[in-house]
């Protein structure tokens, strides 16, 4: 049994919110594959461990064929997105028939959609910029929409009403 795997059914059974974060932490880290997490679910799901109905949830949208969120900044505006109702992206696509444009954050293919999730730290150099450009450049020439997100628009204040707690702020 791969203790990885324990770990998420332990923390299952006391925070649902942890439980998603560490199992996609150790399953971007590749620590963990989804079919191991299965298993330890399958082999205690008979003894009626707390956390098995969260992990039976969490699985339902992971595989191995998935690509992981790779970063906190993807997993935070998956998150935001499926808070929102959206629930067409899927992560981690590689785009281009023929011609590989490369891989995209979120991709929704229904729409030609494609997101980006730009931080400032991998970003904003002069080189990256050139890079992004010239990616942004071939998604659209293929028919893509795309969609740059900033780092600090997700960890960002919603709105200018909220002072990202839920609250108003002051008036």
């Amino acid at each position: 049994m791969a203790a990885p795997a324990l770990v998420v059914l332990q923390v299952a059974g006391t925070s649902p919110r942890r439980a998603a974060h560490i199992v996609d932490t150790l399953w971007a880290k590749r620590l963990v594959k989804i079919s191991e997490v299965e298993d330890v679910h399958d082999r205690f799901s008979r003894h009626g461990r707390n956390g098995i109905v969260l992990v039976r949830t969490l699985l339902k949208s992971r595989s191995d064929e998935m690509r992981p969120a790779e970063s906190g900044n993807e997993r935070r505006f998956e998150r935001i997105t499926g808070d929102g109702g959206i629930h067409t992206l899927r992560r981690q696509v590689d785009v281009g028939g023929d011609q590989w444009i490369g891989r995209v954050d979120f991709l929704d293919s229904e729409v030609a959609l494609t997101v980006e999730i730009h931080s400032e730290r991998y970003h904003t150099s002069h080189t990256a910029r050139q890079a992004d450009a010239a990616r942004i450049a071939a998604l659209e020439k293929a028919g893509y929409t795309v969609v740059v997100v900033w780092d600090h628009e997700i960890w960002g204040q919603p709105t200018s009403s909220s002072n990202g707690y839920g609250k108003r702020g002051p008036d």
